[in-house]
């Protein structure tokens, strides 16, 4: 049966390989080679668990606990994509992660010669699943909702039978996880997958950065931009659904091209130049110019800065 992990995979990662136009010139794109890595290491342990392959408990073991960890890696690479920090996050949290987490691994390997399945203790266990909600958290009320969902629960299913919190083979629930994988990159917003200029509109710009970078930088993005809106005193504020209509208290100053005023607060508005203008500048630690053409293909390059 864990031959039916193999095509699972597969499409897994020509998902992965779809991902790459829209990730293009952001500091998103080292997450797709980290979860192609991930999903390589899960081929080679789909392999090794084959009923035709001569390989030990132990082995096949290892290779499973080695591609739960490495499925993490592309929800950690997220957290820390922004200029400059991006530059140091895989060297110095990435990859040290991957080092911590692999310790009990490594260590039962070098202290115990029995063929034996390894199995990684609870303290591990704790903090690896720590790590899988704070970045898999990250993306809940997205657009990425669901396929978060089931993919922490096909990582949770390849991940429990190398532990010490269950006893049976971990080639049991190997497949079971790798389907669960499997449906959530099928379940992936269809938009990411447009390939054509002509087919984005400028105002999905905003929402695409936030499915793809989800709530944390989205947040942090928007009271930037807010502040703006503050000082300026604009008549619409950058809320996660979209440029929306500023609180009744919040006046707007006559004369100027801020955006066209709602009929109630909350509303959806459509924003001036001046905040599309911002919006952008201040994506400039995650995205470049190339990135943002897409949407709106008149965008001055980003490091002008907005005009005063």
């Amino acid at each position: 049966m864990n031959a039916v992990a193999l095509p699972l995979l597969l499409f897994v990662a020509w998902q992965i390989v779809r991902l790459k136009p829209i990730t293009r010139a952001t500091t998103a794109a080292g997450a797709l080679y980290w979860a192609f890595t991930a999903v390589a290491a899960c081929l080679v342990t789909a392999v090794c668990h084959l009923e035709t392959v001569a390989v030990t408990p132990r082995t096949g073991s290892v290779l499973q606990y080695l591609s739960a960890v490495l499925l993490l890696t592309p929800l950690v690479h997220i957290l820390g994509a922004r200029r400059p920090g991006i530059t140091a996050w895989p060297w110095f949290v990435v990859l040290p992660l991957i080092a911590v987490l692999q310790w009990p691994a490594a260590s039962e390997l070098l202290g115990n010669t029995s063929d034996a399945a390894i199995r990684i203790p609870s303290p591990t266990v704790v903090g690896y699943l720590l790590v899988l909600l704070m970045g898999s958290g990250n993306y809940f009320g997205t657009a990425c909702t669901s396929s978060m969902l089931l993919g922490v629960s096909g990582v949770t299913l390849i991940l429990l039978p190398v532990t010490e919190w269950v006893a049976f083979s971990e080639k049991r629930l190997f497949l079971p996880g790798c389907t669960m994988l499997a449906t959530a990159a099928a379940l992936l917003p269809r938009q990411f997958f447009r390939q054509h200029v002509a087919e984005r509109e400028h105002g999905q710009l905003w929402s695409d950065f936030r499915d793809l970078y989800g709530l944390v930088w989205a947040m942090r993005v928007m009271d930037r931009v807010n502040q703006f809106a503050t000082r300026e005193r604009w008549d619409v504020r950058l809320t996660l659904d979209g440029f929306e209509a500023a609180p009744v208290e919040s006046e707007s100053v006559a004369g100027t091209d801020i955006g066209r005023r709602a009929s109630a607060t909350g509303s959806p508005v459509e924003p001036s130049v001046r905040a599309w203008q911002v919006l952008c500048w201040v994506l400039r630690r995650f995205v470049e110019t190339d990135f943002v053409r897409r949407y709106m293909p008149e965008s001055p390059d980003l490091q002008d800065g907005p005009v005063n």
